[in-house]
């Protein structure tokens, strides 16, 4: 089952017991719709899957390129798209580090738009915003594509998004009422009940996401003392 904005704060007022006479008397529908982008946000944080695509990057001349607007990380390039002379051929990941430390000026022929496809591309996660291509894309050759896996920025609504279906998979819905569920008590700070109703549906959330999982994993994997953990006995979560 696909669910709407709509019908989402609603399901989250009606736990609130905010549509009695006048619906939502406490809660407003702009207020739920705040609650559920915070919370798209923070499963794109912990979760990033969650917004995973393939989609087809526009490269410009040279190596160094930029990803559009509206993705936050690149996965991987797969592999050349439809306007190379390769159709479909795969794209290598090279360690961007080892190529700094051992760069030399690029000798492989670029090729002109009749013979050039990308063979490797570079990526480093400390600047996520930009990735690099090799053989360099020449001059002429402009508007060439090539097909990547890539995070997508969560999506964000408005109360005019009604209608509108949320774009995550319905698998994430539970997480979804939890964390606004939290939000809507945690406006009503003096009350013992609403902190407590709170706290409890926080930790429904990060159990759904499987996050304690993740970080306890970590500590006993000796991750955080950036050593090579396995003591993992479920490493699909991660």
């Amino acid at each position: 089952m696909a669910y709407t904005v709509g019908n989402t704060i609603f399901e989250v007022s009606n736990l609130l017991n905010d549509q009695g006479s006048i619906p939502y008397a406490r809660w407003t529908q702009p207020e739920l719709v705040e609650y559920l982008n915070d919370v798209l946000i923070q499963i794109g944080n912990f979760r990033p899957d969650a917004f995973t695509s393939t989609i087809s990057l526009t490269l410009v001349p040279g190596s160094q390129q930029t990803l559009p607007p509206g993705i936050s990380l690149l996965k991987s390039i797969d592999s050349n798209s439809l306007n190379s002379n390769c159709v479909g051929a795969p794209v290598t990941e090279s360690d961007l580090d080892m190529a700094r430390a051992f760069y030399k000026k690029p000798c492989l022929p670029s090729g002109g738009p009749e013979t050039y496809r990308v063979l490797n591309f570079m990526y480093d996660s400390r600047n996520p915003g930009v990735y690099y291509v090799s053989p360099p894309v020449p001059d002429d050759v402009i508007g060439f594509q090539v097909d990547a896996t890539v995070v997508q920025d969560a999506p964000q609504y408005t109360i005019g998004d009604l209608g509108s279906f949320i774009a995550i998979d319905q698998k994430y819905h539970n997480a979804i009422i939890a964390w606004m569920v939290m939000r809507a008590y945690q406006v009503d700070t003096e009350s013992e009940t609403s902190f407590r109703l709170a706290q409890w549906n926080e930790r429904q959330f990060w159990q759904i996401l499987g996050v304690e999982y993740k970080q306890e994993s970590l500590y006993k994997s000796g991750y955080w003392l950036g050593e090579i953990g396995k003591k993992d006995s479920q490493p699909s979560k991660h």
